[in-house]
C-alpha cells in the first residue's frame, strides 16, 4: 500500500471512530496528514510519549480509539476558533474516555464556551481519576461565577493532582454570593456561597498552584474564599496567583495573607495585585505572613498602581528580610520606598521596578543602594528606575553598592532621565569594573547629563563580558567628549555581542572613527548593533566605519542605524565595501533614511550586498531613488543573494508600483512580515 492511500485508510477509519466524539476537535487540523496529528495531540499508550508511527498491523489489531482511552499525556489548542457550548460537550465527551490520563493541558481562550461548556468540561475532566497534571487556559470565555465554580467543583474531585493551572482572566467572575446556573436544556437553581475555598482545599496532593483571576472583579470575598481553600492544601510548594484588577482592598489582601500562613512548606510565591485598591494595612498584613513561610526561596510580587505608602513597603520589606532560605527577589511597583532586605545574605537574584516615580530624596536612595550592597551573593541584579531624581550622588551610592557584589555575573540598569551627570557616570562605572565576574551588562543611560564620562573605561576591567548594552542617547556628547567612552572597549576582548546607542548627540565624524577604531580588537564579536542617528557624521565618518566594520571577520548580524547624518553616495560606498568583506554575515539591519543618498549610492550599496553569500535575512530603510527603474534595480540585485529567506525594503514615500515589484521578485522567500520579530 503506498504512503498516501495508507494515509488516506488512516484518516478514513479514525473519521468512522470519531465522528460522534472528536468532529470539531480535530477539525482545525483536517489538512494535516494523521501521522502529524498523534504528535501534535501527543498521544501515547504507556508511561513515555511515544512519537511513533502507527503501521498497518496495529490499525488492524487496535483500534485508535482503544489508543485515545489508554493515554496517559494529552495537549491540544483551540484557542480562538469559536468554539460554543456544543462543541465543548464533543471535547469534555473524548476526554472523559481517558481514564489513565495523567498529564492534561487544555487551551480555550477566547471562545464562547460560557458558564454551561465550563459545567461540561469539568464533567469530562472529572472522570480522569488519575489526574496529575492539569493546564487549563479560558481567558476570555463568557464563563462568569457560574463557570468558575462549577469547572473547579468538578476538578476537585481529581484527588491526585499535583500540579495545577488555571486560567480565568476577563471572565466577569464577580464576587456574588447567591446566582443561577443554567445549563444544557434544564435549569438548575443554587443559592449558595461561591465555594472557592472548599474546591481548592479538596486537592489535598497539590503541589503547585497557578492560577489566573485578572479582570473579573472577584473582591475581598472572592480572594478571602480563594484563601481558606488554599490553607488546606498542606503540601503546596508553588504558589501563582494573578489578581490584577479585580476591586481588592485591604481586608482582602488580610484574609488571604492569614491563609496563606499556614502553607508551611511553601518554597514559590507570586502574587499580582497591580491595578486594585491596596493601601498600608494589607500590604503589612501580607509581610507579616510571609515570616512564617521559612522555606520561601522565590518571591515576585507584582503591586503597581496601588495606594501603598511608605509603612506598608517597610513592614513588607522586613517580612522579606526574615525569609534566610530568599534565593530570588522580584518587585515591581509605582512607589518608591526603602526596603530593608539586607538581611537575606542568600539571595543571589534580585530584579526591583520603581516605575513612573520621583524619588525625592538622595537619602532615601542611599539607604536601598547600602541594601543591595549587603547582598554580597547577588550573581543577578536587575533595576528599574527610569525617571527619577537619583542624581550624581546617587549613581555614586549605586557604584558604590555594585562594588561590593563581586560575584555578579548579570547586571541590567535602566538609569534613564536621572539628571545624571560625567562624575557620576564615572563612578558608575568604576563601581561596576569591580564585578571581575561579570559576563553580561545591560545599562540604559538615556537622556541624562553624561558629557565626557568615562563609564566604559571602568567597566572595561571586567574582561569577561560577552553581552555588553550601552545606551547614552541624548546625553549632550560632542566629538570630543565621545573619544572618553571609547577608552578602554579594546580592553572587552571576550565581547561576543555588542549593542551601542548613541543617538542624538553630536559626536561628528571624529567622535564616531574614534568610538569604533578599536572595535577590530573585538575578534569573536558575532553581533553587532550600533545606533548614531541624527550625529552629523558625514560620509568620512560612516567611510571610517566601514574600515572598522571590515576587521570583524566572525560578525554573524550587523545592525546599523545611520539614519538622519547627512550622508551622501561616497560614504554609502565606503560602507558597503566594509559589510561585504564581513563573509559570515547572516542578518543584515541598515536604516539609512533621512540622508543624501543618490543613485550611485544606492547602485553601490546593493553591489556590497550581494557580495554577502551568507545573508539569510536583511532589512533596508532608504529615501526614494529618483526614478522608479532605480528602485527596481536596487531590488533585483537585492535579490542575487540566493539563500535570503526574510527581506524588508523600505523606500521612503514610495508608492503601489513598488510593492507590486516586491509581490513578483519575492516569490521564493518564506515570510517577509516576520522580519520585525527577527530584528
Amino acid at each position: 500500500m503506498s504512503a498516501n492511500a495508507f494515509d488516506e485508510e488512516v484518516q478514513l477509519r479514525f473519521q468512522q471512530n470519531f465522528k460522534n466524539y472528536f468532529q470539531y476537535l480535530f477539525f482545525f487540523y483536517y489538512e494535516v496528514k494523521f501521522l502529524k496529528i498523534l504528535i501534535i495531540i501527543q498521544i501515547s499508550t504507556s508511561k513515555s510519549l511515544i512519537k511513533t508511527k502507527i503501521n498497518e498491523t496495529q490499525l488492524a489489531t487496535q483500534s485508535i480509539l482503544l489508543q485515545i482511552k489508554q493515554c496517559n499525556n494529552h495537549s491540544f489548542q483551540n484557542s480562538n476558533k469559536n468554539i460554543k457550548v456544543l462543541q465543548v460537550a464533543q471535547i469534555a465527551k473524548g476526554i472523559s474516555l481517558c481514564k489513565n490520563l495523567q498529564q492534561l493541558k487544555l487551551d480555550l481562550s477566547q471562545n464562547q464556551i460560557q458558564s454551561q461548556g465550563a459545567f461540561l468540561l469539568g464533567e469530562g475532566i472529572s472522570d480522569c481519576r488519575n489526574l496529575k497534571s492539569l493546564t487549563i487556559l479560558l481567558k476570555n470565555n463568557y464563563i462568569f461565577v457560574e463557570g468558575a465554580q462549577s469547572i473547579l467543583e468538578k476538578i476537585s474531585t481529581c484527588s491526585d493532582i499535583q500540579y495545577l493551572s488555571i486560567d480565568m482572566s476577563s471572565n466577569s467572575i464577580k464576587d456574588k454570593k447567591e446566582f443561577k446556573l443554567k445549563m444544557c436544556c434544564f435549569k438548575i437553581s443554587l443559592y449558595q456561597k461561591f465555594s472557592l475555598s472548599q474546591n481548592i482545599g479538596n486537592l489535598s496532593n497539590l503541589r503547585s498552584l497557578k492560577m489566573i483571576l485578572s479582570q473579573n472583579y472577584i473582591g475581598n470575598y472572592g480572594i478571602s474564599q480563594l484563601g481558606l481553600g488554599i490553607s488546606k492544601c498542606n503540601q503546596l510548594e508553588i504558589l501563582n496567583l494573578n489578581f490584577q484588577e479585580n476591586l481588592i482592598q485591604d481586608n482582602g489582601v488580610k484574609d488571604f495573607a492569614c491563609s496563606i500562613r499556614k502553607c508551611q512548606k511553601l518554597k514559590q510565591l507570586t502574587l499580582n495585585f497591580n491595578n486594585n485598591n491596596i493601601k498600608d494595612s494589607g500590604i503589612e498584613e501580607l509581610g507579616l505572613s510571609i515570616k512564617s513561610c521559612s522555606q520561601l526561596n522565590f518571591i515576585h510580587f507584582s503591586l503597581d498602581n496601588n495606594q501603598i505608602g511608605k509603612k506598608g513597603f517597610y513592614q513588607l520589606g522586613l517580612g522579606i528580610g526574615k525569609c534566610k532560605q530568599l534565593k530570588q527577589l522580584y518587585l515591581s511597583t509605582v512607589n518608591y520606598s526603602y526596603l530593608p532586605i539586607g538581611k537575606c545574605v542568600n539571595l543571589i537574584d534580585i530584579s526591583i521596578v520603581f516605575q513612573k516615580n520621583q524619588i525625592q530624596r538622595v537619602s532615601d536612595f542611599s539607604k536601598m543602594s547600602a541594601q543591595i550592597g549587603n547582598l554580597i551573593n547577588l550573581t543577578s541584579i536587575n533595576l528599574f528606575l527610569k525617571t527619577h531624581r537619583i542624581g550624581t550622588k546617587g549613581a555614586q551610592m549605586l557604584g558604590l553598592a555594585i562594588s561590593k557584589c563581586i560575584k555578579l555575573t548579570s547586571l541590567n540598569l535602566n538609569l534613564s532621565k536621572n539628571d545624571i551627570n560625567a562624575e557620576g557616570g564615572n563612578c558608575l562605572g568604576q563601581g561596576i569594573g569591580n564585578c571581575s565576574q561579570l559576563k553580561t551588562l545591560k545599562i540604559y543611560l538615556n537622556k541624562n547629563k553624561l558629557g565626557a564620562s568615562n563609564i566604559i573605561q571602568g567597566i572595561s576591567k571586567c574582561t569577561l563580558i560577552s553581552t555588553f548594552l550601552i545606551e547614552i542617547e541624548s546625553n549632550f556628547i560632542n566629538c570630543k567628549q565621545a573619544s572618553t567612552f571609547a577608552i578602554g572597549i579594546n580592553k572587552l576582548v571576550n565581547l561576543n555581542q555588542f549593542d551601542f546607542s548613541i543617538s542624538q548627540n553630536e559626536i561628528q565624524c571624529t567622535g564616531l572613527y574614534k568610538i569604533t577604531i578599536d572595535l577590530g580588537v573585538c575578534s569573536k564579536l558575532t553581533q553587532l548593533s550600533l545606533d548614531f542617528q541624527a550625529n552629523y557624521i558625514r560620509d568620512y565618518g560612516v567611510i571610517d566605519l566601514g574600515l572598522s566594520i571590515s576587521s570583524l571577520f566572525n560578525l554573524q548580524k550587523l545592525k546599523l542605524n545611520l539614519s538622519n547624518n547627512f550622508i551622501g553616495d561616497t560614504g554609502i560606498s565606503g560602507l558597503a565595501n566594509g559589510i561585504a568583506s564581513c563573509h559570515k554575515i547572516a542578518i543584515l539591519y541598515l536604516n539609512l533614511q533621512f540622508n543624501y543618498i543618490k543613485d550611485q549610492g544606492m547602485i553601490e550599496l546593493a553591489t556590497g550586498i550581494t557580495k554577502m553569500k551568507k545573508l539569510t535575512q536583511t532589512s533596508i530603510k532608504l529615501n526614494q531613488g529618483q526614478n522608479q527603474s532605480l528602485n527596481q534595480l536596487f531590488t533585483t540585485q537585492i535579490l542575487k543573494c540566493h539563500q535570503l529567506s526574510l527581506i524588508f525594503i523600505d523606500i521612503c514615500q514610495d508608492q503601489i508600483n513598488w510593492q507590486k515589484l516586491m509581490k513578483r521578485k519575492l516569490i521564493r522567500l518564506v515570510d517577509t512580515k516576520k522580519l520585525n520579530q527577527t530584528f
